[in-house]
């Protein structure tokens, strides 16, 4: 966590985060307040807190609080991909703005399915099982 001021956005991080992402994050935005509290349920975080908080990176649909609850909370980023299940949710009605990690790992999994394409393509599978029974065609 990192030291408050008075010139602090408070942002409130419910999922696990490793400490040196911590440090790189406060390292590019001085300004931030980093508030680390892993919980799937908002019921964990004080009154306090929600009061203050401005940005919440979060997953849980679980771990959004009532509107009324988060008067100055102004960004929710999922780091998941899928949000449909906070729709529903009081908060998706208000101002705050609600974003996600849908897109992030595309370069990741179309890379996967053209290895796995040429793979297949190039038999893999069967030179594999034969490579384990010595055997060689």
């Amino acid at each position: 966590m990192t030291q408050k001021t008075d010139r602090s956005r408070i942002v409130l991080v419910t999922a696990h985060f490793e400490e040196h992402w911590l440090e790189r994050l406060q390292d590019l935005s001085p300004d931030l307040h980093i508030e680390l509290r892993p919980t799937n349920s908002d019921k964990a975080i004080d009154d306090d807190m929600w009061r203050d908080v401005e940005i919440l990176y979060t997953s849980f649909a679980t771990i959004l609080p009532a509107p009324e609850k988060v008067p100055n909370l102004r960004w929710i980023q999922l780091y998941s991909a899928g949000a449909d299940r906070i729709t529903s949710n009081p908060l998706f009605q208000t101002s705050v703005i609600f974003t996600s990690a849908s897109g992030v790992h595309a370069i990741n999994m179309a890379e996967h399915v053209l290895c796995m394409v040429l793979a297949w393509f190039h038999r893999l599978p069967q030179i594999l099982e034969q490579q384990q029974r010595a055997q060689w065609p």
